[in-house]
């Protein structure tokens, strides 16, 4: 009796893990990493013998930077429009620490203002030069 109450937990644990859907979007949800497909033709089906599955209700095999989702929630999405994606197989899109100028810490371009978002001469965290964008006031 033991073994079925243990059962029962686990069943109830794992249902929890489920991502909610309200009953129209459970209908027609479709998990790519457990429907049987090799969906991104990279010759591994599903979780977990696809790694670019985090689990059985993944939506998608695809790589972060080619599955048309902004994964890190920074407003842009996928190569090449997130600067975060260094090609379509890159499976992050999280922002990794930089080490170009303007993410280095210092005045390279010696205004007075240091690295993204402080020197207008950066765009952002990877951009490569701090163009002189502003002088100290």
């Amino acid at each position: 009796m033991r073994g079925l109450g243990v059962l029962f937990a686990a069943s109830i644990l794992a249902l929890a893990a489920l991502p909610a859907l309200d009953s129209a979007d459970a209908k027609h949800a479709v998990y790519a990493c457990s429907d049987g497909i090799d969906n991104d033709a990279d010759g591994f089906t599903d979780y977990p013998d696809d790694a670019a599955c985090i689990g059985p209700y993944d939506y998608s095999e695809l790589p972060q930077c080619s599955d048309g989702i902004d994964n890190d929630g920074s407003g842009a999405t996928d190569y090449p429009n997130d600067e975060a994606c260094q090609s379509p197989a890159d499976d992050t899109e999280q922002d990794v620490p930089s080490s170009g100028p303007c993410g280095d810490g210092y005045d390279n371009d010696l205004d007075g203002r240091i690295d993204y978002p402080a020197d207008p001469g950066c765009k952002s965290t990877f951009d490569q030069t701090e163009n002189g964008g502003g002088s100290k006031s």
